[in-house]
């Protein structure tokens, strides 16, 4: 048998329903014993097919997260260089360590002017139905520009990251943990404007 490295995971107490960062240490079994647990080695294919890793095009099982922190705010500087990234975003790249694991969490703290976050349609559509859940038709909560924003920081944050979780089965094996999104307070702080703006018409 061979050792892996520790596999951060996330294991969901069902009596409770919290949700706990772990890890878990995998060995290789060979595939044609049969009294080999299907969880550490005697798979189906099917079940390879579903835990199949993914790795990002940049992934490093050598660097540390802090390392890996590093590069993707170089990345995102010359995204917003050449131009991939507005002009004017400004974005936080911060590291935790925890029990089991740790996170890379990319965070837009200010935007250049004129950018809009929310989606004006959704936005407007809420403003008549405070209490209804938006039809699809409205379209996502994002403006289109924000949504692309996230996408290219999503990605950067990916190239470095690897992943063979399974969302169904509740289980999570990733190389870290990341979150990519706008500072809450800006968000706030459009949809106020776009209510006030509401209000004086």
């Amino acid at each position: 048998m061979t050792r892996h490295d520790p596999v951060p995971v996330a294991h969901r107490d069902l009596r409770t329903g919290r949700l706990t960062a772990t890890t878990l240490e995998v060995r290789d079994m060979p595939e044609t014993d049969p009294n080999a647990p299907e969880w550490i080695g005697g798979a189906t294919e099917s079940r390879r097919e579903r835990y199949a890793r993914g790795y990002g095009h940049r992934y490093d099982r050598n660097a540390t997260t802090t390392e890996l922190a590093a590069r993707v705010r170089a990345d995102i500087k010359a995204a917003l260089k050449d131009g991939t990234l507005p002009m004017g975003l400004k974005v936080s790249v911060r590291t935790s360590y925890f029990a089991g694991g740790s996170s890379i969490d990319v965070k837009v703290r200010a935007v250049p002017d004129g950018f809009r976050i929310m989606n004006p349609a959704r936005l407007a559509w809420a403003a008549k139905h405070p209490y209804d859940l938006p039809p699809l038709s409205v379209g996502g909560h994002y403006s289109e520009e924000a949504q692309k924003t996230l996408d290219v920081l999503k990605g950067l944050l990916d190239a470095y990251n690897r992943d063979g979780s399974d969302v169904q089965s509740d289980y999570w094996d990733v190389r870290f943990y990341g979150d990519v999104s706008f500072d809450w307070r800006l968000m706030r702080a459009e949809e106020q404007a776009f209510m006030a703006g509401r209000q004086d018409a």
